[in-house]
């Protein structure tokens, strides 16, 4: 996410709960974890839950956006400088809604009329026949926020969003 305006740091923690504390070098990682949880305590509280990553850097599960928001402007942790960003995928989820009205608008349109309710991303799914790409009425939606709305308002009709399962990763060596 690069640098944050003071705007986006307000706007961002509201929905943001994992972030990934970065020192130079993973000396994060090779810190002892008593000054560690006590830097952290001193930074915004107790987070929810602290991981270790491969690389050396932190994980934090954050209980509020004040917690969030004060993580966020952190600059050093320790002595040694801090880069604070926002994981790139656990802070949203993604549903499906399944709907023929919807087959008419475009992807940018739908992303339009449902920014106020959280979605943030818009992709159709499409199938092949033959050499064609047929557009079909699922519509994954990709939210900004840990839980899955039940429903999202289209205008003036109510949609039930169902959980988004991707289809598994293939093997093409065997």
């Amino acid at each position: 996410m690069g640098s944050l305006k003071p705007t986006d740091t307000d706007t961002i923690s509201e929905y943001a709960r994992f972030l990934i504390l970065t020192v130079p070098n993973g000396e994060l990682g090779n810190m002892s974890p008593f000054a560690v949880e006590k830097a952290l305590k001193g930074i915004g509280g107790s987070p929810k839950s602290v991981k270790k990553l491969k690389s050396g850097d932190l994980l934090i599960e954050t209980t509020s956006a004040i917690q969030t928001k004060s993580f966020l402007i952190a600059k050093s942790i320790l002595n040694k400088p801090l880069s604070v960003t926002i994981h790139r995928t656990l802070n949203s989820c993604r549903g499906v809604i399944s709907e023929p009205q919807l087959l008419r608008d475009t992807e940018s349109e739908i992303l339009t009329g449902l920014s106020s309710q959280g979605v943030i991303v818009v992709r159709r799914i499409h199938i092949r026949r033959g050499r064609d790409l047929i557009p079909t009425k699922h519509v994954i939606h990709t939210f900004n926020s840990t839980k899955l709305p039940a429903n999202i308002k289209a205008g003036y009709l109510n949609y039930k969003v169902k959980v988004y399962i991707p289809n598994p990763i293939r093997c093409f060596n065997c």
